[in-house]
């Protein structure tokens, strides 16, 4: 992986190799992804997301990462649905595919060790930008899994 970004002048690597700049360019991604999404750009969160990723698989942060890319793929699959150049069938197609993915990064995000503070179904359900998954039926297996797992 040899990419970076540049942000206000300044030289992000992906692969970075000390953990502040890691966790500035895991911030960084993390709100381009999210202004991204409000600006109903949902391929612009969907390249965040998946930048997220990528720098968990590289850093000692990787729950948190993986967290963070769950919760953008999470609003990919809403925004997808404001979209007005792609067709009906390609919107259930595209949030479905993003709904999963942010599922599957959450499941990896637990392997990780989830990040302070959100280890419990109460405090996931507490976040925003997971609520267009809320509905879901793996989302709630993934929660009741997680509380089960709690309470070994």
């Amino acid at each position: 992986l040899t990419a970076a970004i540049r942000v206000d002048d300044q030289i992000f690597n992906l692969v970075p190799s000390d953990e502040d700049n890691s966790d500035t360019l895991s911030l960084l991604l993390y709100q381009l992804g999210t202004q991204q999404y409000y600006q109903r750009n949902w391929q612009g969160t969907v390249d965040a997301a998946k930048q997220l990723s990528q720098l968990a698989m590289h850093g000692s942060r990787a729950a948190l990462n993986l967290f963070r890319s769950a919760c953008l793929y999470s609003n990919a699959s809403s925004s997808v649905l404001l979209d007005p150049k792609i067709g009906m069938s390609r919107i259930i197609e595209l949030r479905e595919g993003y709904s999963q993915q942010a599922i599957d990064t959450l499941r990896k995000c637990q392997k990780h060790g989830l990040p302070d503070g959100l280890q419990d179904a109460e405090s996931i359900l507490a976040i925003p930008d997971l609520k267009p998954l809320h509905a879901r039926e793996d989302f709630k297996k993934f929660l009741q899994e997680l509380e089960e797992d709690l309470q070994k």
